[in-house]
């Protein structure tokens, strides 16, 4: 893998070094876990580059999109049919099997599982792309959304904890190792807005989720 030369070219083998350095130097300052090794290291700063480069892209995608309801149908389509045929395989005789192997046909549990992955993601791809939208309709930004949450996995493998963070009660002020982080990594990418607030908001979301209670948007 390699980083975006920008934050609207696809991918390619040319990326300027210097937005790597600064992700490898955020990363770096984090590193706790003994077992998080230089090429954890190097492959999240590759991650983290091609996130903000995707999720740019998915931004771009979404604001493309006629309608939340029609992505709603489309995607309720996809998952409905990755359902009925996992359903179909999982009625198949022995025989049938056998005989579908003998033919060289695919591996039908392989393909059973990434029906279930494609069913699941399209779930994901639903929760993104019309939960992300605020009571205006404005879009929100989908690369910082991404990159946070690919920041959340580097953190914790980097570091070997859960990311926290602290509120000051007087000045109301978001600080720690993983607000900081976070904010190494949007300035590293050009992402603007508070990093800090996208920080809180991940974990304060994640929270939530663990508790089953729905986040508000």
């Amino acid at each position: 893998m390699s980083l975006p030369p920008d934050d609207n070219e696809p991918l390619t083998g040319n990326a300027p070094a210097d937005k790597k350095s600064l992700l490898v130097d955020a990363l770096m300052a984090l590193r706790r876990q003994p077992t998080a090794s230089l090429e954890d290291i190097d492959f999240y700063a590759e991650l983290l580059g091609n996130m903000a480069w995707g999720g740019q892209h998915l931004h771009d995608q979404v604001l493309k999109r006629p309608s939340q309801g029609q992505v709603k149908a489309e995607l309720d389509r996809l998952r409905g049919a990755c359902e009925s045929l996992s359903k179909v395989l999982d009625a198949l005789h022995d025989a049938t099997r056998e005989d579908l192997w003998v033919c060289s046909a695919p591996d039908l549990d392989d393909l059973k599982n990434t029906l279930n992955l494609l069913s699941a993601k399209a779930k994901e791809l639903e929760e993104v792309l019309l939960g992300e939208y605020r009571s205006s309709g404005r879009l929100r930004d989908l690369r910082a959304i991404v990159v946070v949450a690919a920041a959340d996995e580097a953190f914790r493998v980097v570091t070997g904890r859960t990311p926290t963070f602290t509120t000051d009660p007087q000045s109301s002020k978001i600080s720690g190792e993983w607000p900081e982080f976070v904010e190494r990594v949007f300035a590293a990418l050009g992402i603007k807005g508070s990093a800090r607030r996208r920080a809180r908001s991940f974990v304060q979301t994640e929270i939530l989720q663990n508790l089953d209670i729905e986040p508000e948007h």
